[in-house]
């Protein structure tokens, strides 16, 4: 957290909202105006609708794992749906404070930790997750730029579709070469790597059985997060088609995957305000994405933060006391 490249990639990000904020003419106090008079039921409901995904999430994760089958190995378990719900949720609050997505290798190695199972297994879990995550927010995308032009609403823009489909060709060509050609490739890898790269592989390769509930799960988790942002508007008391909130939910899910600041804070905030301002006044696009930030990167940092520091604290006291134990 205190790392050189954590706190420049947050120096990166604050000048990017403070550039965004000074060089165009926005109006701050309508837009605070707009944030004031929001509705806290709907916002309340945004909040349990966004951590509701969580758990959907987690289940999916720990179905991944099932697949693979970490809890067959000696000595290993299946973490819960909520243990792994939690350590979701503190990856995705390590990388809202980190850089280059470093939640994920955290998630990775406090999974591997509590099932007691691979490291290099749980990564490859971690990277089928995200392979799976390419494929539905591209369908969805898709779906929502179909939707938009069969309404005649406004123009989608086709780059967001063309990355999220590159993002996914790229993904399932990864996951085939790794199928056909992983096991030859890994034969030029030094002896002592051989045998991580083998639970890599089987972490990402073995998951993908019972592939109807994992697509409902993947699906399900993304329009929770369409509905925190729908539940937002609500709140705000402004207009949006949904096939518009569903294209702009999506958006954010792409621009956050941009590992040059944290949570992508500074990126995704420009390119939600100039989708949403398509249709709205720029100071209602503006507040929209500042109240739904405050869901899904202020609150990540404060309660992943709070459950982040509960759990360390509960591991020590979990932990017996070197000199204690050597006295007895």
């Amino acid at each position: 957290m205190l790392s050189i490249p954590a706190i420049a990639s947050a120096v990166v990000a604050v000048s990017l909202l403070i550039f965004l904020a000074t060089r165009f003419d926005v109006d701050l106090n309508e837009t605070l105006d707009h944030i004031k008079d929001a509705n806290p039921w709907w916002y309340g409901l945004a909040f349990i609708t966004y951590y509701t995904s969580f758990i959907v999430r987690g289940d999916r994760w720990r179905l991944l794992a099932a697949n693979v089958g970490v809890h067959k190995q000696p000595g290993s378990r299946l973490p819960s749906i909520a243990e792994s719900s939690l350590l979701l949720l503190l990856g995705w609050f390590a990388n809202a404070i980190g850089w280059l997505r470093m939640g994920d290798a955290y998630r990775a190695y406090a999974f591997s930790d509590s099932a007691r199972s691979s490291m290099a297994q749980s990564l490859g879990i971690i990277v089928a997750e995200r392979m799976i995550d390419a494929v539905a927010i591209f369908v969805l995308l898709l779906t929502a730029s179909l939707w938009l032009i069969l309404k005649h609403d406004v123009g989608p823009s086709e780059l967001f579709v063309v990355i999220s489909l590159a993002m996914a060709v790229l993904g399932v060509g990864a996951l085939l070469i790794m199928a056909r050609y992983g096991r030859q490739l890994s034969q030029w890898l030094p002896v002592r790597w051989q045998t991580h790269y083998d639970n890599f592989h089987q972490g990402t390769l073995g998951g993908f059985r019972n592939v109807p509930m994992l697509g409902i799960l993947s699906v399900g988790g993304w329009f929770l997060e369409v509905g925190r942002l729908f539940f937002v508007i609500k709140a705000l008391g402004f207009d949006v088609t949904i096939p518009l909130v569903l294209f702009a939910a999506l958006v954010n899910a792409v621009l956050s995957t941009v590992p040059l600041t944290p949570g992508g804070l500074g990126v995704v905030e420009p390119g939600v305000i100039g989708l949403l301002s398509i249709t709205l006044a720029q100071s209602a696009a503006i507040s929209i994405v500042i109240l739904d930030r405050s869901l899904s990167y202020l609150s990540i940092v404060i309660v992943g933060g709070i459950a982040f520091f509960l759990r360390q604290a509960l591991r020590r006291s979990n932990c017996p006391n070197p000199a204690t134990t050597t006295k007895a």
